[in-house]
């Protein structure tokens, strides 16, 4: 039995990093966006093109990395704060608390050092942040814990005593369960996937994206290298120790399922298969030049089913995306799936293959039969958009961009478009909140 050890919350002294209130109202643009407030995360230490030559912000860059909180209804405030994050890894490395009182922040690499001009001066991440967000037009940085290195997704169990945290080093490949109480961070608690009986003879155990279903009894992790998707049962002992243990059977998918989301109901998974090309020694041969798919896999969550039940989780469908598809949303009625696709935007605009339109694609999902049906493809001007959300009431679709071609503004920004039902599902653009450079994952406070 693992003794917990609960960490102070850090003082002022500790973290102190002033928030930089910033007010500018978008002219003659509503936004009707609905929630408390949306959180953004952005990558001060990279450029699209680093990508491609390495080369990072200078020492006298006025880059930061940073957590924006933009109160809602949406008035032209915009709140920063900085934290620790890095766009090397899916837009999944920010999660609230369930009542949206606290932010959660993992790092892929550190922030850039002192005379660091490479992306390969860059060290590995490994720290967790936790931010109060009890007035979102005041956040505070109450903490900052080492985790495991290359930690790559975060999720927050539905009760808020849990973090979850995915890692992506060959070195330790490993789910980290971090307590919560009392707004303390506790101890990491270390479970190799291996010893979970995750065979490893098919590819690598790194994890990419890690889900607390709604329930609270399981978590889904996806094994991006070996194209599967594994499913984990958690309990705890009367001294509220936990343990994780194989759920049901692993469930192969398309190729690189890099990130996904549990629908509301938590009866499906559906994941985002970017299907890059690990073998690839370019950024042009790794990024797909086919379009990316969907998978919707059917969870076996029969709460009739006895104790010896064997839980069989099964692949409904996988439908096309778009190409180079890499943040996925599920609206919260769930009767909509959205996904942001960069395209090849990230390439020198000399490229044979340089688009400078990214996309969002649409999809209407049946919960009953499991099935997608896309309904269009909708282009924008952006660099590498990731990470996107629907608003609290799925009236709106919120996408992260990491920066703009020519912009008069430099900077990251949130292109947002209004969801109209009739006759089919469809998007209509409505315009865009400016925040800072390297905007790569929004999430709502509903």
């Amino acid at each position: 039995m693992r003794k917990k050890q609960f960490y102070a919350i850090a003082g002022m002294s500790l973290l102190a990093i002033a928030a930089l209130s910033i007010r500018q109202v978008q002219s003659q643009t509503r936004f009707d966006l609905q929630g408390q407030f949306l959180a953004v995360i952005s990558d001060g230490d990279f450029f699209a093109s680093t990508y491609v030559d390495g080369r990072i912000p200078g020492a006298d860059s006025r880059y930061r990395d940073a957590l924006t909180l933009i109160p809602l209804p949406f008035d032209g405030e915009r709140v920063s704060v900085e934290v620790s994050n890095s766009v090397n890894g899916p837009p999944e490395t920010l999660a609230l608390s369930p009542d949206g009182r606290t932010a959660y922040v993992v790092e892929y690499v550190g922030q850039r050092p002192v005379g660091a001009t490479t992306r390969s001066d860059l060290l590995a991440g490994r720290f967790l942040s936790q931010v109060d967000l009890t007035d979102p037009r005041q956040p505070r940085v109450l903490s900052r814990i080492e985790v495991g290195h290359f930690p790559e997704a975060i999720d927050v169990h539905p009760e808020g005593k849990w973090v979850a945290i995915a890692t992506d080093s060959s070195e330790s490949e490993v789910l980290q369960l971090v307590p919560v109480q009392d707004s303390s961070l506790g101890e990491p608690m270390n479970i190799s996937l291996e010893s979970l009986g995750i065979p490893a003879a098919e590819g690598s155990l790194n994890a990419s994206y890690v889900e607390w279903h709604p329930s609270g009894e399981y978590l889904v992790v996806n094994l991006y290298r070996q194209n599967r998707i594994v499913f984990l049962r958690f309990t705890q002992d009367s001294t509220g120790e936990a343990n994780l243990s194989l759920w049901g059977n692993p469930v192969a998918v398309d190729v690189d399922p890099y990130s996904g989301r549990l629908t509301p109901d938590g009866k499906h998974f559906i994941t985002a298969n970017w299907k890059r090309d690990f073998t690839a020694d370019s950024l042009e041969g790794r990024l797909p030049s086919e379009p990316s798919t969907v998978s919707v896999i059917r969870l076996d969550v029969d709460d009739s089913a006895s104790e010896n039940h064997t839980a069989y989780h099964q692949v409904i469908t996988t439908v096309a995306s778009a190409q180079s598809s890499e943040g996925i949303a599920i609206s919260p009625d769930g009767t909509l799936v959205a996904t942001a696709n960069m395209r090849d935007t990230a390439l020198p605009t000399d490229s044979p293959r340089f688009t400078r339109d990214a996309t969002v694609s649409l999809f209407a999902f049946d919960a009953v039969s499991g099935q997608l049906a896309k309904a269009a493809d909708f282009a924008f001007e952006g660099v590498l958009p990731e990470g996107l959300t629907f608003d609290a009431t799925g009236e709106h679709l919120i996408v992260a961009t990491f920066e703009y071609l020519n912009s008069e503004e430099p900077g990251g920004g949130l292109e947002v478009w209004r969801i109209s039902q009739e006759p089919a599902p469809n998007l209509e653009y409505v315009g865009r909140i400016n925040v800072p450079h390297g905007s790569h994952q929004v999430v709502v406070a509903p």
